[in-house]
């Protein structure tokens, strides 16, 4: 990821002041922060923890027991000419979660319940459900727009280019430490460049001496093209697995950066959106509306 995102040392969410000649026209947006440029809205909102009552909420609703912290922040691209939106947000990876099996051994599911009960949570527990508590999810974003299948591909050689980031952010959608059994991290990073823009969703996944799972979703756009490209990446390995490259330092197993190489790449797709093609449904549904 470090290679993706080249030089962020000096990126900043609120955008560099000195920048060079040839930028072209950015608004710095607020609340939530964000750039607007060449007809894009980027916003990253980051606040406190749900309240107890949407907590509640989202329980019963689904019938699990939410991650440890969840969020209540995003990461949106919205492009108004043609009406396309994308949201990474948890609200659309907690819903997708398994509500029946678990997705891991079923004795560490026993572990996590018992660990629950332990400290005092029980009463958190969606009696007489079983569901997966790793809070696996094929989540790539939510946008009610339908992407279709691509050969082109992330242009990472731009993307490796010492160009001025306009706007940089990363951003916690949840978090869990599965009752000291591991992890499960939900985040975003993204940055904005003069010609396009990047971000990576990633859900790192570590169920202590079991498994690693990480999957990844990069979204990429090259101003002034119809195109937005999604690449989705799953990869899973068991401790087994890693064996001699797992590193001996066990801090480094919490560093999605360090290990994601190490864990083989299972599944892997290319999606596109066409700018173009939203533009032509957003005219005709306002044509049909306005007729009615």
């Amino acid at each position: 990821i470090n290679a993706e995102y080249g030089n962020e040392s000096n990126a900043s969410k609120r955008m560099s002041q000195a920048l060079p000649p040839g930028i072209p026209p950015f608004d710095q947006l607020a609340d939530p922060v964000g750039i607007g440029i060449h007809g894009w809205e980027i916003r990253s909102q980051q606040k406190p923890l749900l309240d107890e009552k949407t907590v509640a909420a989202w329980e019963e609703e689904w019938g699990i027991t939410l991650p440890e912290m969840v969020f209540n922040n995003y990461v949106s691209f919205s492009h108004k000419e043609s009406g396309f939106e994308l949201r990474f947000e948890p609200r659309g990876c907690l819903e997708l979660v398994d509500r029946e099996k678990a997705t891991v051994d079923v004795s560490y599911a026993q572990h996590w319940i018992a660990s629950k009960i332990a400290a005092g949570e029980g009463d958190k527990l969606v009696q007489g459900k079983s569901f997966d508590w790793t809070y696996t999810a094929r989540y790539q974003g939510t946008c009610d727009r339908k992407a279709q299948q691509t050969d082109s591909s992330i242009d990472l050689e731009r993307l490796q280019r010492r160009d001025p980031i306009l706007f940089f952010d990363e951003n916690i959608l949840f978090e869990d430490e599965l009752a000291d059994n591991g992890a499960s991290l939900l985040n975003v990073k993204l940055r904005v460049m003069p010609t396009c823009f990047y971000a990576l969703q990633r859900h790192f996944i570590r169920v202590d001496d079991v498994l690693f799972r990480v999957m990844d979703t990069r979204l990429y756009h090259v101003f002034g093209t119809n195109q937005v490209i999604r690449e989705c990446q799953w990869r899973e390995a068991t401790y087994a697995e890693i064996g001699a490259k797992m590193p001996t330092d066990r801090s480094k197993h919490n560093n999605s950066d360090v290990m994601t190489p190490l864990i083989a790449l299972k599944q892997e797709w290319k999606e596109s959106f066409d700018l173009v093609e939203e533009k032509k449904e957003q005219d005709e549904a306002a044509k049909d509306e306005k007729e009615q």
